[in-house]
């Protein structure tokens, strides 16, 4: 199967450009802008919107799957979706948050997912956004696994959020119930790094005002960190991890595109 994913939305194209190569496909990704972060597999073209809606259109034609995450390019009136629908049968969405749950209720979103496509969420809220999707889990890659450091005992670790800047005080506060040495980045942390980086924690804090883990919960899990999310402290990571393995979401992807493909 031969596969162009477009856009990298959280790096998480990437993984799944590694799931789908390490199972025998061939597999690529095209951006428009680098990502900050330096994840892997990017192909960057330097090109307008309605330019590069064009490329796609003719580069997508020599692969089985079209996979877009997001509604990110020429998105006031959605058009790259019809005419990326018009040319392409085997045409797969991706929603990744924002987009769906600030913008669910525009007509213009409301038009684009009325169009006969595969759509996929990455998180389980989103389907309450839009019920048709299917949640593909977002996938935790193998190189993060925990680390021997007992140094990382009494250290904890969180991310500021633009849609919640009021829950950094509460992280604080309790940082210091529970006598923890608190971390929060000022810049990004480069994806090669985050392994040895998340292994110096003991305590992550994840989001508080959407309900499911995001994508560096995930990897903190991995990595054995104890992670507090909106609805406490992560009991089951054992399950979750299993569940969002790189290789298990593959397998859940590659069904959805043979599906597709029938």
């Amino acid at each position: 199967m031969k596969v162009l994913h477009v856009f990298n939305w959280a790096g998480v194209p990437s993984l799944l450009i590694k799931g789908l190569r390490q199972k025998g496909h061939e597999a690529d990704l095209i951006v428009r802008q680098a990502s900050r972060y330096n994840f892997p597999y990017e192909k960057v073209v330097n090109l307008s919107a309605r330019d590069f809606l064009f490329y796609i259109l003719k580069l997508s034609q020599e692969y089985d799957i079209l996979h877009i995450h997001g509604l990110n390019y020429l998105k006031q009136f959605n058009v790259d979706v019809f005419a990326l629908k018009t040319f392409r049968t085997n045409f797969v969405l991706h929603l990744h948050g924002t987009e769906l749950r600030q913008n669910y209720d525009k007509l213009t979103v409301k038009l684009a997912l009325e169009v006969p496509i595969s759509v996929l969420v990455s998180t389980p809220d989103l389907l309450h956004y839009y019920p048709k999707a299917r949640w593909l889990p977002n996938p935790i890659d193998p190189i993060f696994r925990p680390l021997e450091n007992p140094k990382r005992c009494g250290n904890a670790l969180y991310f500021r959020h633009w849609y919640e800047p009021e829950k950094e005080n509460l992280v604080k506060k309790m940082c210091r119930e529970m006598n923890l040495e608190l971390t929060i980045p000022g810049k990004p942390v480069p994806y090669g790094e985050m392994p040895h980086f998340l292994n110096q924690f003991e305590v992550f804090f994840d989001r508080f005002t959407i309900p499911t883990l995001s994508k560096t919960a995930l990897e903190a899990l991995a990595c054995g960190c104890k992670v507090i999310s909106w609805k406490g402290l992560i009991t089951n990571a054992e399950e979750i991890i299993k569940n969002h393995s790189l290789s298990v979401v593959t397998e859940k992807l590659l069904k959805i595109y043979r599906e597709t493909l029938r």
